[in-house]
């Protein structure tokens, strides 16, 4: 909950004038005041028009609506091709932003939530499998939130009207076939994952300067309806920073993140990146570049999430040891000893509180997905629902993917497809079966109050 404070007006003006210089020599007041200028103007609008809905309905926070977040990191600065140009800083690029992102005290993701390549491991095939079939589309729900970095060169596409990135072993020839198009692969996603809070940080620089054809980021923000801060926009090429082998982007972006220790918002970071980029480019570089922020129409409180926002899944295991040694117990802590009265009295309210602590579990809300041993239980809600399921018939192959929550009773909510066959008989068909399959089993002990679930529906021909 954010404090209002109110100035009156009736106060000694000197007084006010000097909260306005104190605030002013604060970088974190000054972060956050350019961010709220830099926000788009829609945000502004949104908010007017929803005030008296948010006096009715107080809203959840977006920080708290997040399930669980994730990353892929991916820098490309060698090519195989040699006529493509390097680009030194890639591979800082990564390690920099992947051990900020992964760090417990700022961007508290969990190590294994963060995906990073960078040069010659980052291959078309790898890079494509990695951001849908292999791992980010495989592993990510509709309510967590996704982070994309991409640092490589790219080319426009036949039609101008999008940008091809360049893989490591991209040829510069044919890149225009042979590399991977932007604004598919961002809509791919998007499509597939269902998540309002996708965040792409794009540093990209043209791989030949003089084409005309350029970074159009307006166009990609409402094609693929994801939220992005890039780095660039047209053909202006992303600078080295003044201070090491990084980009001035990166540079910026992780000192925004670093600042507030991960607290602060994605649009007072981006504010931060865009105002120290633009001014190091012309300062010490002598050259243009100029950020953009562009928000999701869909997600338009994404600008107030902390990238460095604490879930469950960024909290480490830990190991904790609690009693006295045996060694030493009966001359330190004789009362404790084995078949003394102070000794079963301990016992007998040890056993009381684990009887609460298990009679507790059954209504909390806050377990983690990743404590209790869904194993057994995804088995058998397989079985229930393939069950229930109508193939089609024929001897074409179809597939239909579906996501949808399961309550702690097993009650199946909110079922809806988010890749479908082709064939809307088919689909129904995946649909009517998790309509019939509902209710599940209820969800093992300890589960919260409810899961996710992307459920994938397979009619595959096999020749006898």
């Amino acid at each position: 909950m954010r404090a209002k404070v109110f100035v009156l007006t009736a106060v000694c003006l000197s007084q006010t004038a000097f909260v306005q210089c104190a605030h002013a020599t604060n970088p974190l007041v000054r972060m956050k005041e350019a961010a709220l200028n830099r926000v788009a103007p829609n945000l502004q609008k949104t908010s007017a028009q929803n005030q008296n809905t948010q006096a009715a309905k107080k809203p959840v926070p977006p920080a708290q609506a997040i399930r669980d977040k994730w990353a892929v990191v991916i820098g490309v600065g060698q090519y195989q091709d040699p006529g493509i140009k390097p680009l030194k800083f890639a591979f800082k690029n990564v390690t920099g932003l992947t051990e900020v992102l992964k760090n417990v005290g700022v961007g508290r993701f969990a190590p294994d939530h963060v995906y990073a390549m960078a040069n010659a491991a980052a291959q078309k095939s790898v890079i494509e499998q990695t951001l849908t079939d292999e791992w980010l589309c495989k592993k990510a729900l509709p309510e967590d939130l996704i982070l994309l970095y991409i640092c490589t060169r790219f080319v426009p596409s036949k039609d101008g009207q999008d940008v091809v990135l360049l893989a490591s072993d991209t040829k510069l020839a044919g890149a225009a076939d042979d590399g991977i198009a932007l604004t598919p692969l961002l809509t791919n996603i998007k499509r597939r994952l269902q998540s309002k809070r996708i965040v792409c940080f794009l540093d990209l620089s043209p791989a030949d300067e003089a084409n005309p054809q350029g970074l159009d980021v307006e166009r990609l923000a409402s094609a693929t309806g994801v939220t992005i801060l890039s780095a660039t926009k047209g053909t202006q090429q992303s600078q080295n920073s003044a201070t090491g082998p990084i980009s001035s982007y990166v540079q910026y972006l992780i000192e925004g993140i670093k600042t507030g220790m991960g607290t602060l918002s994605l649009a007072t970071v981006s504010s931060y990146v865009i105002e120290n980029v633009e001014k190091d480019a012309k300062k010490i570089q002598g050259k243009e570049q100029t950020p953009i922020f562009l928000i999701a129409k869909d997600s338009p409180d994404i600008h107030e999430v902390p990238l460095g926002v604490r879930l469950k899944s960024s909290i480490p295991e830990k190991t904790i040891q609690i009693g006295h040694p045996v060694d030493s117990l009966a001359l330190k802590r004789p009362d404790l000893m084995p078949g003394t009265q102070a000794a079963q009295k301990a016992k007998a309210l040890q056993a009381a509180k684990e009887q609460n602590e298990d009679d507790d579990d059954e209504a909390n809300d806050d377990s983690s997905p990743g404590e209790v041993d869904f194993g057994a239980y995804m088995k058998d809600m397989k079985r229930h629902i393939q069950s229930k399921w109508t193939p089609p018939k024929g001897m074409e192959e179809r597939r239909v993917i579906t996501v949808f929550t399961i309550k702690r009773n097993g009650t199946i909510l909110e079922p809806s497809i988010v890749e479908s066959s082709g064939i809307e008989a088919v689909d129904e068909t995946a649909m009517t079966a998790l309509k019939v399959a509902s209710p599940l089993p209820p969800l093992p002990k300890g589960a919260p109050s409810s899961i996710q679930i992307r459920y994938q529906f397979d009619w595959k021909v096999k020749p006898n």
